[in-house]
């Protein structure tokens, strides 16, 4: 479930280098020398909404996703979009900006009404200062610039790095909330969680 790696020098000092897989089981056992078990969280839901009305575009995001593990449902207009939002939890929103029935403003708009609105990342054909702003301050994650072709590799890996980056900081931002009372007694032998105590 991971690495660690310790490198030593004199008058130089010492590295770890630390290397964790992106999914681990909903308990780590470490050695049995240790004497402790490590509970660490699923990682959290991996379901994005994708709503875009130029269907090659479309066809061609949502594969691209689901080739990296996430759960796409996909939307062709703005009444879609917002059915969806109403029947199911997301945990990413990728939305056009121009589409039938209102666009990706009307459904940014409804996401942040939500109990717990999902990261809006809103992506459309030509991008300015006035409407990035305009957009941000409705709650957007992101404003990107739509891929102009299928054969834009740019643009679509834009939109996929963007949508792996919110679900990692979304992790990462979960882990820190559960382990915030987690921390190592100066002498290192000793971890405190929630004022129980594990000697190491």
């Amino acid at each position: 479930y991971g690495t660690i790696a310790v490198r030593s020098e004199v008058g130089a000092g010492t590295t770890l280098d630390l290397q964790f897989p992106e999914y681990v089981p909903d308990v780590l056992e470490l050695p049995s020398a240790l004497g402790v078990r490590v509970g660490l969280p699923r990682p959290l839901g991996r379901q994005v909404l994708l709503a875009e009305d130029e269907v090659d575009l479309r066809d061609a995001i949502a594969e691209l996703l689901t080739e990296r593990g996430f759960e796409v449902t996909t939307a062709a207009d703005t009444q879609e979009a917002l059915a969806a939002l109403k029947a199911s939890s997301f945990d990413v929103l990728v939305s056009d900006l121009m589409m039938p029935g209102g666009g990706g403003e009307e459904i940014l708009r409804y996401s942040q009404t939500l109990e717990c609105p999902p990261p809006v990342i809103i992506v459309t054909g030509k991008i300015e200062v006035g409407l990035a702003n305009q957009v941000m301050s409705l709650g957007a994650r992101r404003l990107l610039s739509k891929p102009f072709s299928l054969q834009d590799k740019r643009g679509f890996s834009r939109i996929v790095y963007q949508v792996r980056k919110e679900f990692a900081f979304r992790e990462y931002t979960e882990i820190d909330r559960r382990y915030s009372d987690v921390r190592v007694h100066p002498d290192r032998r000793r971890v405190y969680d929630n004022g129980s105590i594990s000697v190491l």
